[in-house]
């Protein structure tokens, strides 16, 4: 499956095909020529209509390319979606089709924006008129409590090719009015960013509070300003612990703060402690399930009874992704060992059938539950499918459950979804957000020697019927003592001397605890920290 993503530096990724909106979310397919559909007398590109294509040439044969029905069957939500983020570039050309965003850079075009904002009531400094010209939108859901930066200037670590202006709003709902306004700037007023020399860049402090969810809106000065950039999200004030912290941030790492520079001052901002006494199991617990995903692992995938038997970078059980269609069979009961990929706009898709009976309804009330849960070394999203035509068309498909969802090696969503019995279903399962998302980037085959990801994940399935308790996690968890490197229930003596062995570039070597294909000075403080009886 192919399509266009978007992403930041905080490992998090943007998506153009929704859960529940079509489909296109499982796969979209290319397409080549010009869709009749497209041109004048069709309705807008920006808006929903029920009529197929729109009205700019341009911009609806790139978003038909990735999404054939929205120029065979009606230009939908789905289609707003790709269009803004095909047509204009990073953010959404109007309010409602905002994406989210992280902390970090994520890169932005305002090229052929329109403005739909109205003008902001002050604040965005002493030139011109008080309007954000040729603006995207952006949402960012705050991961901590504090002073958010947002910054087009380089010495902080944005980038603009034009004279840049940016508002932000207590909202993320639309309009993005007056009354949710919460500041304007125009030129960074310290630094040399913000001059003639510099290009008359940007930088916007503003108050989060963990939870919130906040509008930025990214635009020019005038009618003639727009270009492309970086937009850079910071907290600020970071804690130097963040600054030059060393530790693994998903264990305790015997220091204060951790080495993820942004995961750790969200972490810090909600719990001081781990910045000012030392990064505890609470703080490595936090950083698993609020950060961006983490490198961790491995896994142990030794409770799996069913391995998918794919090598990383293979495509064997694609689903209806496939041509033949091409599925891995599984009952109810089973813990499959999987590997997963998302790379160069792509990703691993991998189609799990299973097959209700009537036995399965013990109460003969029609209906069964099935759990599908997932531990991973990559953020890895699993959901039901249901193909009620039964042709294998993905515009067909449906999606009835929860979304179950693992990253930085923790179970942190739970997926579940009340189906008819008997029936044939699919659980899915491929690099993804915890909202059921994709990502199509950032998570290639593992490389010896290079610090990534590993692609190893456990699926676990159940079917049971209405009211039965299960245990919902995967029988399988991180080792919980890897720096007993010799078995022995306690980190001491014998564990340093193994860890000093294997020094150097080692990948896939125990003692490499971080997983960036070396044992280092990072690797020792770990172990160090970690010292005497497991837990």
């Amino acid at each position: 499956m192919r399509c266009f993503y978007w992403s930041n530096s905080s490992r998090r990724f943007g998506f153009v095909c929704a859960l529940g909106l079509s489909a296109a979310y499982v796969a979209v397919t290319g397409a080549s020529g010009q869709p009749q559909a497209c041109g004048p007398g069709a309705g807008p590109c920006d808006m929903p209509h029920n009529m197929p294509g729109c009205d700019d040439v341009d911009c609806c044969e790139t978003v038909c390319a990735v999404n054939p029905a929205c120029c065979q069957q009606q230009w939908d939500a789905l289609c707003v979606q790709l269009a803004a983020k095909l047509c204009v570039g990073g953010g959404a050309n109007v309010c409602a089709g905002a994406p989210e965003i992280f902390l970090g850079n994520t890169d932005f075009s305002t090229v052929n924006a329109t403005t739909d904002g109205v003008e902001t009531p002050g604040d965005c400094g002493p030139f011109g008129d008080e309007q954000v010209y040729h603006e995207i939108w952006f949402d960012y859901n705050a991961d901590f409590t504090g002073t958010l930066q947002i910054t087009t200037c380089e010495e902080l670590g944005g980038s603009a090719d034009y004279d840049s202006r940016l508002a932000a709003y207590v909202t993320c709902t639309c309009p993005a009015d007056n009354a949710n306004f919460l500041g304007c700037n125009d030129d960074d007023p310290n630094n040399p960013c913000g001059t003639g020399g510099g290009g008359f860049h940007s930088t916007l402090e503003i108050p989060v509070t963990v939870g919130s969810c906040y509008k930025i809106r990214v635009g020019g000065f005038t009618e003639g300003d727009m270009g492309t950039g970086t937009l850079r999200l910071d907290p600020v004030n970071i804690p130097d612990a963040c600054v030059n912290g060393i530790g693994d941030c998903l264990q305790v790492n015997g220091s204060v703060g951790c080495s993820d520079q942004a995961c750790c001052a969200a972490i810090c901002a909600n719990n001081p402690d781990c910045c000012d006494v030392d990064w505890d199991q609470a703080c490595a617990d936090a950083a698993a399930t609020d950060c961006g995903a983490l490198p961790c692992g491995p896994i142990d995938t030794s409770a799996a009874n069913l391995d998918e038997g794919e090598p990383c970078g293979d495509e064997t059980n694609g689903g209806c992704n496939s041509t033949p269609p091409a599925f891995t069979d599984i009952v109810s009961g089973d813990v499959i060992a999987g590997t997963a990929w998302g790379d160069g706009g792509t990703r691993d898709t991998d189609w799990y059938r299973i097959n209700v009976t009537s036995a399965d309804d013990a109460d003969g009330d029609g209906q069964v539950d099935i759990h599908y849960n997932v531990l991973a070394e990559l953020p890895i999203v699993s959901f039901l499918l249901v193909d009620p035509v039964g042709n294998c068309n993905l515009d067909d498909l449906e999606t009835p459950g929860t979304v179950a969802y693992s990253q930085s090696c923790t179970q942190i969503g739970f997926g579940m979804a009340t189906v008819a019995a008997p029936g044939e279903y699919f659980v899915f399962a491929a690099t993804g957000t915890a909202t059921g998302g994709a990502v199509f980037d950032g998570y290639p085959c593992p490389l010896p020697g290079l610090p990534m990801f590993g692609d190893n994940y456990l699926l676990c399935v159940n079917v049971v019927d209405d009211g039965e308790v299960i245990d919902t996690t995967c029988p399988s968890e991180q080792d919980p003592c890897p720096w007993d490197l010799n078995g022995s229930g306690d980190v001491g003596i014998l564990d340093l001397l193994a860890l000093l062995a294997a020094w150097g570039p080692n990948p896939g070597d125990p003692a490499d605890f971080d997983g960036n294909g070396t044992v280092d000075i990072f690797d020792l403080l770990t172990l160090i920290a970690n010292w005497g009886p497991c837990p």
